[in-house]
């Protein structure tokens, strides 16, 4: 005689469990396989907002929108599981809308797959899961990310801070002209900022270097630029309160250290002007100051 592994009691030899058992047991099955998809597609719904917010750290300051772009979607989500009115108010917000469009995509998803394992190397393609695996609580995986994500693109450009944080440089540049396709059509004021601030940020670890010295102004006045549509866009479009801007930020310091402080003083007005965050009376009165003992 055989014992049930359900019920506990005496069966038949050739049974590992009452028919009556078996049920139950299939039923309980069910549910847990159930239960356990659910909790999946809730973790893979907090990867990709995390990707998309902050993949790890913001380049930003810690009140930034991208932060706000991680906490806000992550406590709807939570929240949309008992009740769905918070959640469909945070969709049709207009910062709901501008949050939850998919990315224009240059090529398809399988494409951008296929370019990714061109220009990386397997070892690079581990370390994005490593980061992005939020501390090991999920096991992340680029190919399945990319295949259900509606924002790739964006998922890569916020990849790019934790990645430059641990000192993967050589690998950030690799995924240079990955992003460039996307931020040549995406139309995207915002996200094209953020872009470029990462870039100057990575040239700028290396700022003792001609080369990425030349870089980061390139990018910094590109950035500059761009910088009143920018903010329009950001404050009509994206519904945010302009942050710090890291193109005037670091154009400041490289003017400082080339002496150029009429230069500074006019930068300093253009972006108070236009509302981006930041001491600018500080910075100008520094500036004036240094200009009264050149003279």
């Amino acid at each position: 005689m055989r014992i049930c592994k359900f019920c506990g009691k005496k069966m038949g030899v050739f049974k590992n469990r009452h028919p009556e058992c078996e049920k139950v047991h299939n039923i309980k099955m069910k549910a847990k396989n159930t239960i356990a998809e659910i909790e999946d597609m809730g973790k893979k719904a907090v990867a990709e907002i995390k990707s998309m917010g902050k993949s790890a750290d913001s380049q930003l300051s810690s009140n930034s929108p991208e932060d706000n772009i991680t906490d806000k979607v992550i406590s709807n989500i939570t929240s949309s599981f008992t009740s769905g009115k918070e959640w469909d108010n945070y969709k049709n917000s207009t910062r709901g809308k501008y949050e939850t469009t998919p990315d224009k995509m240059p090529v398809s998803k399988e494409k951008l797959i296929a370019k990714l394992y061109t220009l990386l190397e397997m070892e690079d393609i581990d370390i994005i899961n490593k980061i992005n695996s939020l501390g090991g609580h999920i096991e992340f995986d680029i190919d399945e990310f990319i295949s259900w994500n509606t924002q790739p693109y964006r998922f890569l450009i916020t990849s790019l801070r934790q990645l430059s944080k641990l000192g993967h440089i050589d690998l950030c540049k690799r995924l240079f002209p990955i992003i460039d396709e996307y931020i040549e059509i995406c139309g995207d004021p915002y996200i094209t900022q953020i872009y470029w601030g990462y870039v100057v940020e990575i040239y700028w670890k290396n700022k003792n270097d001609t080369e990425s010295w030349d870089n980061a102004k390139i990018y910094c006045n590109s950035m500059i630029e761009k910088s009143k549509s920018t903010s329009e866009f950001i404050k009509n479009v994206a519904g945010y309160s302009l942050p710090e801007h890291i193109g005037y930020k670091r154009m400041i310091r490289i003017l400082e250290r080339e002496k150029d402080f009429e230069q500074i003083v006019k930068l300093c007005e253009k972006a108070k002007s236009e509302g981006w965050k930041g001491e600018w009376d500080v910075f100008i009165a520094k500036a004036k100051q240094k200009l009264t003992k050149l003279k």
